[in-house]
């Protein structure tokens, strides 16, 4: 990982921890990172794309579940609803939004709230020329799919019947960090 983008997934981690709590399904999780910092989990689900990565965090982590599941595509089989979804960095790596937000509303518990960091139209536009001279991933550069603003999660929270409870900018305008509760 490229030191910047390390330094960032930090700062997404310290946004969100005070927000997740209980029963917790990572929808990106990759490495699981919150594992080790967040206190207020009780039981732990993390869903990725990558295959290696959920069979060496279920070695690592064994009492917690990991499941490798393609969320553009799969549907999510979990047999317990969760308090906290959480969805850092990964609403916009994803083509199918409407299969995304249906698995994690099946999943999450009435009164349960989803949180979600993603970069600004700003920060998407800082991150590419960023990416182009190498301080930030390139590759992530190239999954950018979509883009919220204020407005949109706006539509976004409507549309899922969820009611927006928090939203605020952080990294100088570069990202958001988005609560919708259930």
């Amino acid at each position: 990982m490229v030191p910047v983008s390390y330094y960032l997934a930090k700062r997404r981690n310290n946004i969100t921890k005070q927000y997740v709590y209980g029963n917790v399904l990572d929808l990106g999780c990759g490495n699981s990172e919150i594992l080790t910092e967040f206190k207020n989990i009780k039981n732990y689900c993390g869903v990725d794309i990558d295959k290696k990565t959920t069979q060496k965090l279920s070695l690592h982590y064994p009492k917690n579940k990991f499941l490798c599941v393609d969320l553009d595509e799969d549907e999510l089989h979990v047999n317990c609803k969760f308090d906290s979804v959480i969805m850092t960095a990964i609403i916009e790596h994803i083509y199918n939004q409407k299969l995304f937000f249906k698995q994690a509303l099946k999943n999450l518990k009435k009164g349960g709230i989803i949180i979600i960091t993603s970069p600004t139209p700003l920060g998407d536009f800082i991150h590419n020329i960023g990416a182009k001279i190498g301080i930030f991933s390139k590759k992530a550069m190239d999954d950018h799919i979509v883009i919220y603003n204020k407005q949109r999660i706006k539509i976004l929270a409507n549309e899922l019947n969820l009611k927006l409870v928090k939203y605020n900018l952080f990294e100088l305008g570069c990202n958001q960090l988005v609560i919708l509760q259930k």
